[in-house]
C-alpha cells in the first residue's frame, strides 16, 4: 500500500508473478524487511492474470508494504513488466522475480553501490542456484554447474531481469522492455540490453550483488 504523501523513493523493486503464489510470497518475505519503515524503498507487485485464494491471501499479508495489481488476464511477461514499471516511483526500478530469493543485504548493497557510481545507468547483478532441500538428480546438476540465467559481458552486460537496476528515466526513454503485446515468452530483457547498450547506457555487472534462483529439474 502505498501513501501518497510518501517522499518520492530512490528504489522500486519491480515483480511480475503468474501461477506462483508460494514463490511470491516467499520472495516477499525476504523483501519486507529490507524496505519496512524505509521511506527510499517500494515494492510494485503485478499479478499477470493468475486469480486465486493464494495470491488474495498473500497481497493481504504483505498489504503494509507492497503495491500489488492483478490484471484481468494473462498479457505476457513483456507487457507485466511494463506494468510494474508504469507504476513504479523509484529513481530506479530494481527488478526480480518471484522464483528468486534475495540476498539479506540486497537493497542496502545497491544503495552502496550507487552512492559509489551515481552515473551508473544499470547495475546487473549474478544469479546463484536455489537448491530444494532434497534435489532431484537434474536440479543436483543444474545447481553444480550453475545452469541458470546469468548477465554476459562487462560494460555493455547482457542482464537478466531476475537481478538488474535500471535508472527509471532512461527506462521510459528508451519505452521499456519490447515485445510487448507482440511476444509473450522470455527474451525481453536481452532485447532491452541491446538497445540500452546501443545508447551507451552506463552500466557494469556486480557479481557480489546477487539473488538466488530456483534450479529446474531438467536440461
Amino acid at each position: 500500500m502505498i501513501d501518497a504523501q510518501d517522499p518520492m523513493p530512490r528504489l522500486s523493486v519491480a515483480i511480475s508473478t503468474y501461477r506462483r503464489p508460494a514463490g511470491l510470497r516467499r520472495l516477499l518475505a525476504a523483501l519486507q524487511p529490507q524496505v519496512e519503515g524505509r521511506g527510499a524503498r517500494e515494492i510494485v507487485v503485478i499479478n499477470d492474470g493468475s486469480h486465486d485464494d493464494a495470491y488474495q491471501a498473500v497481497a493481504v499479508e504483505f498489504a503494509p508494504v507492497i503495491s500489488y495489481r492483478a490484471l484481468p488476464r494473462n498479457v505476457g511477461i513483456a507487457r507485466a513488466r511494463n506494468e510494474s514499471a508504469s507504476r513504479a516511483r523509484g529513481a530506479y526500478i530494481v527488478f526480480t522475480d518471484d522464483d528468486c530469493v534475495p540476498a539479506p543485504f540486497w537493497l542496502d548493497w545497491l544503495e552502496a553501490r550507487l552512492d559509489a557510481n551515481p552515473e551508473l545507468d544499470v547495475v546487473a547483478g549474478a544469479v546463484r542456484p536455489n537448491l530444494p532441500e532434497r534435489p532431484r538428480f537434474f536440479e543436483r546438476v543444474n545447481g553444480h554447474y550453475e545452469l541458470i540465467p546469468q548477465p554476459i559481458g562487462t560494460s555493455a552486460p547482457l542482464f537478466v531481469t531476475a537481478n538488474v537496476a535500471i535508472r527509471r528515466a532512461l527506462f521510459e526513454q528508451l519505452g521499456g522492455f519490447g515485445f510487448d503485446g507482440a511476444f509473450p515468452g522470455a527474451g525481453e530483457d536481452t532485447e532491452l540490453a541491446t538497445r540500452l547498450a546501443a545508447v551507451a547506457a552506463r552500466s557494469m555487472v556486480d557479481d557480489d550483488w546477487y539473488v538466488r534462483h530456483d534450479v529446474s529439474d531438467g536440461l
